[in-house]
């Protein structure tokens, strides 16, 4: 009795998914790897656009960063911040405050 061919023999080699040759698998990774860099890269020119409100510059900072904004007005990460997204260390300091202000106002 003769043995099935395996999905391999018959169409090439599996991707991992099991469809497709390993070369498309390997052209799909690079082109989502393009897709996820200009994505990255647009997302750091957006946090330093002038178009783009101080708050709004800094959650995208933190965003990229998986950080929260520091709470303390002297830690030393606001001027990376402020480097980061071409905002003045004031800027962020008044955007710690709007922060707190609506963090008591919620606690009260």
């Amino acid at each position: 009795m003769q043995r099935p061919a395996s999905p391999s023999a018959v169409n090439g080699p599996l991707n991992v998914l099991g469809t497709g040759t390993v070369e498309e698998r390997r052209a799909q990774i690079e082109h989502e790897e393009t897709v996820a860099r200009a994505e990255r890269r647009r997302q750091l020119e957006a946090q330093r656009s002038n178009l783009s409100p101080a708050r709004e510059r800094i959650n995208l900072w933190e965003r990229l960063h998986a950080l929260h904004l520091p709470r303390n007005a002297g830690h030393k990460l606001l001027e990376v911040i402020a480097r980061e997204t071409e905002l003045t260390v004031a800027d962020i300091q008044q955007e710690q405050l709007r922060r707190n202000a609506g963090k008591a106002a919620i606690t009260v």
